[in-house]
């Protein structure tokens, strides 16, 4: 839809600019870039898996929460870049 809006030109943009400053929409788009993060670390978590490396139960509760940590911060930081803070 972004897209979309863009090449209809600068009127069109300008509203797609004011819909995405709602902070509720904001809140949509931080949850959708947390999950997009969070199955990118896991899938890393799954190589590490396949390599052997997490084969005992702490270890892998270990990976589970550095796993959140890396997404919750990944997020973080997208979120600081998108919006500038």
């Amino acid at each position: 839809i972004g897209l979309i809006k863009v090449i209809s030109g600068p009127s069109a943009y300008s509203e797609l600019q004011i819909f995405l400053a709602y902070f509720p929409v904001k809140v949509i788009v931080a949850v959708f870039v947390y999950a997009l993060f969070f199955h990118w670390c896991h899938g890393l978590r799954h190589l590490f898996m396949d390599a052997g490396k997490t084969l005992h139960k702490h270890t892998m509760d270990r990976y589970a929460l550095l796993e959140i940590a890396a997404a919750v911060l990944l997020t973080a930081g997208a979120v600081v870049f998108i919006w500038g803070g």
